[in-house]
């Protein structure tokens, strides 16, 4: 299996909204962005915890 892409500071806010603006559900949005649920449940956590402008949008 390859090795996903990381996501941008964008997409991951994107993703992010879409869910709280109850446009997608997690499931849909990790098909979209191709990542796991788990990473889209942590996403929109760490957004709700620690806001836009926290450390977890940025590339590791």
């Amino acid at each position: 299996m390859s090795k996903r892409s990381p996501k941008s500071v964008e997409e991951k806010l994107q993703c992010v909204q879409s869910y709280l603006n109850h446009e997608d559900s997690i499931s849909q949005l990790a098909n979209r962005y191709q990542v796991g649920k788990s990473t889209v449940m942590r996403w929109i956590r760490k957004y709700q915890n620690e806001g836009v402008g926290s450390r977890w949008l940025s590339r590791k």
